[in-house]
């Protein structure tokens, strides 16, 4: 079962909405942890199949991007990674810009690759878009 760490809290324009167990389960991962990988790769597979994203050029341009095989060539390119022990910080907290209908989730996925877990002020404009991707995540998790 993959963990809920991967989604910790979300901020939706005033209400913060964190789950109790944030604070006993916080986790944190090596970068470019193979079931965060995984996870983003599902996701990229849900956003690609579903037609309804096609008229949104930046989802599709998002879920090329968190693909297996571009996570993996990344990580590839990064060689500080190959002959350090390196974890995430922790809990890590996001702001993105609004005017960016996929900023929070850039920002999120690159606190993932990281190894940390996150809490993303998601932007209140947009809310059927944000609310969309949310039960997605959460409906992968």
């Amino acid at each position: 079962q993959k963990s809920k760490a991967f989604l910790n809290g979300l901020l939706m324009g005033k209400d913060l909405i964190i789950d109790s167990w944030i604070d006993k389960n916080l986790k944190i991962y090596k970068p470019f942890d193979k079931n965060i990988i995984e996870f983003l790769n599902e996701l990229s597979s849900s956003l690609i199949k579903n037609k309804e994203n096609l008229k949104y050029p930046e989802i599709i341009a998002f879920a090329f991007w968190i693909r297996r095989a571009n996570l993996e060539t990344i990580e590839k390119n990064l060689n500080f990674l190959k002959n350090e022990v390196r974890i995430g910080r922790g809990l890590a907290f996001h702001v993105p810009p609004a005017n960016v209908i996929t900023g929070f989730l850039y920002s999120w996925v690159f606190g993932l690759l990281s190894g940390n877990s996150n809490i993303i002020k998601v932007p209140s404009n947009n809310k059927e878009f944000n609310s969309k991707i949310i039960r997605l995540i959460n409906k992968i998790l």
